[in-house]
């Protein structure tokens, strides 16, 4: 079958709606509640900040926690990963043998 110009615009609108729905449902799957630490999503729906993780962790964590603070959860590639960047800050939790980590003792 000859390529045509109307197989060609059909491809780009399929991948525009397919784009659009993978940020919709990264809007609609990934928040966070009140008594969580802040969400970092990334740019890239499903991926998350993996990209930048992957290219310095470091200088990713520096900026974040300028940005958020001494506690965030990052997204990477479909799973969440908390951060405490003050060790300090953590002690209670873990002395309470907790697997949930509330925001709300931050405040």
């Amino acid at each position: 079958m000859p390529y045509t110009i109307m197989s060609s615009l059909g491809f780009f609108a399929t991948a525009i709606v397919i784009g659009g729905g993978c940020l919709l449902l990264q809007r609609i799957l990934l928040s966070a509640t009140p008594d969580e630490p802040p969400l970092v999503k990334g740019v890239i729906p499903f991926l998350g900040s993996t990209l930048a993780f992957i290219r310095n962790p470091q200088e990713l964590l520096q900026d974040l926690q300028e940005k958020y603070g001494q506690a965030f959860t990052i997204y990477l590639a479909g799973n969440r990963l908390t951060v405490l960047t003050d060790t300090i800050v953590g002690i209670p939790q873990k002395f309470r043998n907790s697997r949930s980590l509330s925001f709300l003792e931050f405040d």
